[in-house]
């Protein structure tokens, strides 16, 4: 592995379903697309980039356990350390059930992310008013995006999120509102019309400037700690 420059922020890109267990398909789109085959990005993509694996499991329940979520903390550990990573620019990206498990990860784990970027995600009915007191309290600074015309997981889900956030006085809540998108670069997948914001969001410099612009003076996965109480991830509808 290349040595990173020191003090290097950090994203974790959590996956969507349809990318559990096989990184043929998580290559093929969002992030990992860019930083494979766009050589500019690459060269100027500002952070170390995690993109954990969830077991197939993880598409079969359709949740990212708040376990597989525990390993993910003490992998972010390791590789701060090995990579020379800033534990204070720590930043969460979802996609999908990956954005219902940011939201769900956000709100469980202290002391770990300057950031939260949830794409095409959402939250149970039973589970709003959790998380956002969670990150409301922080509070922890959120981006949400989403197309209006998705196919998969309706836009109503991201405006629910953003008008409790804002209701419960959250000062650091951006929405990203499409008003369309592409389905997924991949045939499969290609029926899902809209489902795609993160090919717009990760294409676009000013989202990783906004993320850059928050620090966490009190992170580090040393420090980062689940909140008694949180139930794991509840199922998402059939989405990539």
């Amino acid at each position: 592995a290349q040595s990173s420059p020191p003090n290097q922020a950090l994203i974790i890109r959590i996956l969507g379903r349809g990318e559990s267990g096989s990184f043929d398909v998580t290559n093929a789109q969002s992030l990992p697309l860019q930083l494979l085959n766009n050589r500019t990005f690459i060269e100027q993509c500002p952070f170390i980039v995690l993109v954990p694996q969830c077991p197939r499991s993880c598409a079969e329940h359709g949740k990212w356990k708040s376990t597989v979520l525990q390993q993910v903390t003490k992998t972010v550990e390791d590789v701060i350390h090995e990579y020379n990573g800033d534990p204070q620019r720590i930043y969460l990206a979802g996609q999908s059930m990956g954005g219902h498990g940011a939201w769900m990860y956000s709100a469980m784990t202290e002391n770990l992310f300057a950031a939260v970027v949830v794409i095409c995600g959402y939250v149970q009915q039973a589970e709003v008013q959790t998380v956002v007191a969670q990150l409301s309290a922080r509070p922890t600074p959120v981006v949400i995006v989403h197309a209006a015309d998705d196919s998969v997981i309706p836009v109503d889900a991201s405006d629910l999120m953003y008008n409790a956030l804002r209701s419960a006085g959250h000062p650091h809540v951006r929405y990203l509102r499409y008003e369309s998108a592409p389905g997924p670069p991949i045939a499969e997948y290609a029926f899902m019309t809209g489902h795609a914001s993160y090919e717009l969001a990760f294409r676009d410099p000013g989202l990783f400037t906004h993320l850059l612009s928050h620090m966490c003076t009190s992170c580090s996965p040393l420090r980062a700690k689940s909140m008694p109480g949180r139930r794991s991830p509840a199922r998402v509808p059939d989405a990539s």
